[in-house]
């Protein structure tokens, strides 16, 4: 998981407050957690009460997503150190 690093970064954490921090720094690190193609095809759009709601383009990529919400909750538990209990995907 990325650290926030730089000015920007510490300004968005700062703007987020601790109720968001979670969600900016999953934010910040999808990229790196689905790869630049997935991420460029999905948003994040909410994170409360431990679930992830991401949309995704369309519902081809909505089924590429789902084959690997196992591998992107097990990244968030364990290396990202945020407790996910489900993704909820949407187009």
């Amino acid at each position: 998981m990325l650290k926030a690093s730089g000015s920007l970064n510490s300004l968005i954490y700062k703007l987020a407050g601790q109720k968001y921090k979670d969600l900016v720094t999953i934010a910040l690190s999808w990229n790196s957690i689905v790869g630049k193609i997935m991420a460029e095809r999905s948003s994040i759009a909410k994170f409360e009460y431990s679930v992830l709601y991401v949309k995704a383009i369309n519902h081809a990529w909505l089924q590429e997503f789902l084959l690997k919400k196992n591998e992107i909750l097990k990244y968030l538990n364990e290396k990202g150190k945020i407790t996910v209990k489900d993704i909820i995907f949407f187009v």
